[in-house]
């Protein structure tokens, strides 16, 4: 990362315990804070599950997900949801066995 922003975003990773990160910029311009849930998922398999707000009024506003729970190589995808379930993003990833 540079000045808080992704560098390079990869879409290939190892297994070797690092923690797989999803970086997310959205916007919000209600007047209510909201949440958005990330998930890292594959067929039969899901991990993440990570809970974050996102304020009010935002025009821009980034954040960042991450999990060390992906124990599998595969093809995967993390998923950005509102809290009530509406997908708004996805992105896939690859998982490699070893570093």
């Amino acid at each position: 990362m540079a000045a808080h922003e992704p560098v390079d975003p990869a879409s290939s990773f190892a297994l070797d315990g690092r923690p797989i990160v999803a970086f997310v910029e959205m916007e919000n311009r209600t007047r209510d804070d909201a949440q958005i849930v990330i998930t890292f998922e594959k067929p039969g398999e899901t991990a993440g599950h990570i809970e974050l707000g996102v304020p009010a009024n935002q025009a821009r506003w980034r954040t960042w997900g991450r999990t060390q729970g992906v124990k599998d190589a595969g093809d995967w995808v993390a998923v950005v949801r509102t809290s009530d379930g509406t997908e708004l993003a996805r992105a896939p990833f690859e998982v490699t066995e070893g570093s």
